[in-house]
């Protein structure tokens, strides 16, 4: 089918008023409205104004992933499949590891600081645990399409009466990848056997999101988002190819993220089906010097209109 002759249909202009308002709340705009609204101060204040716009965009991100749980189990709304418009460089994505939010905690004795041997350090009793949890990350499960799971440690906190005093408390947040065959249970689990953490009886848990929305609704949610893959043999994944090749007349890349995007709520933990492709690169997707082509948003747009139409002739032809 011509480029010319889709965009002359009704429903492709439909499918593509549709997807459009589905992209300014899933956020491929973000980093165009931030770098307008930036532009326009002096050049001294744009780069702390455009980290502060990527700041709350991925805040606002965290609280669209909660809201996606109360969408499909209080308001019972289940779409068919859903396009990610994540960054894929014009390729088709069908998957990418999971995450999880850890914290690990330790628990000490406070006493002066000229003293300390009185008293029983948090902060390092931490410190085996830190290095054990570096040294972990290389022995993680590796899966030959989305690669090796990951943990790095994101942020530590400590509890003390000043700073003439000995740590009563410490812990530290961890950043989880979940590749494929992994879970939060073995996730945890991996920590909690460490020496280090025996050692001192660590209290090792998941992270809750729980903060209140504009309307005052408390929707609590753990902070796990699963590992999603679709087949490559999918309907959905069938259909997105065959509406690229009909524009493009090449084959695509099928490929994978190795961020992670909206997707693990929706699919990994609703089991609906999603497939990405978006304009942008991977490798600067929530960066200071995230761009989009104009080129790119064409092409993307084309294919946000030929999806839908792609996947209906799918299904005539699988029946």
């Amino acid at each position: 089918m011509e480029l010319l002759e889709l965009f002359m249909k009704a429903s492709t202009w439909l499918s593509l008023i549709t997807l459009t308002v589905m992209e300014i709340v899933l956020g491929i705009d973000n980093v165009i409205f931030i770098s307008l609204v930036t532009g326009r101060l002096p050049k001294v204040k744009q780069n702390k104004a455009r980290k502060l716009g990527l700041f709350f965009a991925l805040f606002i991100r965290i609280i669209l992933l909660a809201f996606i749980s109360y969408i499909v189990n209080e308001l019972k709304i289940k779409p068919e499949f859903v396009v990610i418009t994540e960054p894929t460089s014009l390729n088709i994505y069908r998957g990418h590891r999971g995450r999880m939010e850890i914290k690990v905690s330790v628990a000490g004795v406070s006493c002066h600081g000229s003293a300390p041997e009185r008293g029983d350090n948090a902060i390092f009793k931490m410190a085996p645990i830190l290095l054990e949890l570096e040294q972990l990350h290389p022995k993680l499960l590796n899966n030959d399409f989305l690669g090796k799971g990951s943990l790095t440690v994101s942020e530590i906190f400590f509890s003390s009466p000043s700073r003439c005093a000995v740590a009563d408390g410490c812990s530290v947040s961890i950043d989880r990848r979940l590749t494929d065959g992994e879970t939060f249970e073995s996730a945890l689990e991996e920590i909690r056997n460490l020496p280090s953490v025996k050692k001192v009886n660590a209290t090792v848990e998941m992270y809750d999101y729980d903060r209140p929305s504009y309307t005052g609704l408390v929707y609590p949610t753990k902070s796990y988002f699963p590992t999603w893959v679709l087949p490559a043999d999918h309907v959905v994944c069938e259909s997105t190819v065959k509406a690229y090749e009909g524009l493009f007349n090449k084959k695509p890349l099928v490929d994978k993220w190795t961020f992670s995007t909206n997707a693990v709520s929706i699919m990994g933990r609703y089991n609906i089906p999603c497939i990405g492709f978006g304009p942008g690169h991977e490798e600067e997707a929530h960066a200071p010097n995230e761009k989009t082509w104009i080129s790119e948003l064409v092409k993307a747009s084309a294919m946000y209109a030929s999806i839908p139409l792609a996947y209906l002739e799918t299904l005539k032809e699988k029946k």
